[in-house]
């Protein structure tokens, strides 16, 4: 009994002696902690962690891209194990501005970005001390909190433009480490000379969840159970509508090709 109380008390101060607070988030070479990746399938992020030393662990729906501590589950089913530091990037496909006007319109169920909503609510409020999530600008700012820390790929040395946004718990804001200048052009590479996002879901982030490359978020979308009704059914109609139209596209051919009156017109007025 005495040995166990002195391996708990030992574990406990090994667990006191590696706190962020005490040697730095990413700055020491014993084992600091666990960390939860969230929404991750890159392993890009928890990889970076176990270089520094940490007991690092990735979470999504879709399988890892790289081989490591990866669980394929719903990441809600481990929010209540102990982590000391939880790092989210909950898909934005709901959740951001740029494609607030479907639902704005009429064009999707509101009931989507709601559970949106409930999935970012739960991920903050994990029994975790330290927690950082990551989204672009949308309704996160408006319906829950406004961001800690507003940042761009260009601060870290990377020629690109995209606003970030984080919300931290506990956790310090990120420091720019290599501020670039804008390029002679006026724009950064991902933009066009207007200043639009070329392809914003295609922008390369630290997380590489895949929530913005669009193979990835649909199937992510699909394995949630989300929304896989209204995909089916645009896959099943899309055969049909593929064959009306090219039916259909010989008759208007010909009916075109019959509404002609202006060689006619000027076959006449040659002819005169």
């Amino acid at each position: 009994m005495q040995t166990d109380i002195k391996q708990s008390a030992v574990v406990d101060e090994a667990r006191d002696s590696r706190k962020p607070e005490a040697q730095g988030l990413l700055s020491s070479s014993v084992l600091l902690g666990r960390v939860l990746v969230a929404c991750e399938y890159s392993g890009t992020v928890r990889d970076a962690f176990k270089r520094k030393g940490w007991d690092a662990w990735s979470c999504d729906l879709l399988p890892t891209d790289v081989p490591g501590q990866h669980h394929q589950s719903d990441v809600r089913e481990l929010l209540a194990q102990p982590w000391d530091i939880i790092i989210a990037f909950p898909p934005c496909t709901y959740l951001c501005s740029s494609g607030m006007h479907w639902t704005v319109r009429g064009k999707r169920d509101p009931q989507l970005t709601e559970d949106a909503l409930n999935f970012v609510r739960s991920l903050l409020g994990a029994p975790c001390e330290h927690i950082a999530l990551e989204n672009p600008v949308g309704c996160i700012s408006t319906r829950i909190r406004k961001p800690d820390c507003v940042i761009h790929p260009w601060q870290f040395g990377h020629p690109e433009s995209k606003t970030t946004c984080l919300w931290l718990k506990n956790l310090p804001a990120l420091v720019p480490t290599n501020i670039l200048q804008k390029p002679a052009s006026g724009h950064w590479e991902n933009q066009c000379a207007n200043g639009s996002q070329k392809n914003s879901h295609q922008v390369p982030t630290a997380g590489n969840s895949g929530q913005r490359r669009i193979r990835e978020s649909r199937t992510r979308w699909q394995a949630n159970g989300q929304n896989t009704y209204r995909v089916r059914v645009r896959l099943q109609a899309m055969p049909r509508l593929r064959r009306t139209f090219l039916h259909g596209l010989p008759e208007t051919l010909r009916r075109l090709r019959m509404r002609r009156p202006w060689k006619r017109r000027r076959t006449r007025l040659h002819r005169h």
